[in-house]
């Protein structure tokens, strides 16, 4: 199982980047992926998210660090030789969404098929179950 986190410039996945993806093979902890990029000249940076990441535009844009489509294409490389591709995350549809939205702007979709698989489980659901078990309904009092 691969425990999967991005973090992006925003929440649209048409119009902002991601700047750094992490994920770790759950199984094998000591086997882990962690790597940071440039967001697109194009891409949108908002104040909220840059306020999460304590990040700054400048940051987001550094000219040094990699592309996104070569942080994408280094992460779906590491994530093709973990044989169980359950995904699990906070939210973990929008991550896997992003990812594939950017890898359809790269012209990459063909590795991204061969890799991601639609099998996951969200945090979020089974904190949600787990709190609704305990309390007796979903609501937070």
């Amino acid at each position: 199982m691969i425990v999967l986190d991005i973090e992006s410039s925003g929440i649209s996945t048409g119009d902002c980047g991601i700047w750094q993806i992490g994920a770790i093979e759950l199984e094998n902890p000591k086997n882990y992926f962690l790597e940071e990029a440039r967001i697109d000249s194009g891409d949108v940076v908002t104040e909220s998210a840059l306020m999460v990441t304590g990040k700054t535009e400048k940051d987001l844009r550094n000219p040094k660090k990699q592309s996104q489509k070569k942080l994408i294409i280094n992460y779906l490389n590491w994530a093709s030789k973990i044989k169980e591709k359950m995904y699990i995350g906070q939210n973990i549809g929008w991550d896997i969404n992003f990812i594939q939205n950017k890898c359809i702007k790269y012209g990459i979709m063909d590795l991204f098929r061969k890799v991601q698989s639609q099998r996951s489980m969200d945090l979020h659901t089974l904190a949600q179950e787990k709190y609704n078990n305990i309390k007796g309904n979903y609501c937070i009092d």
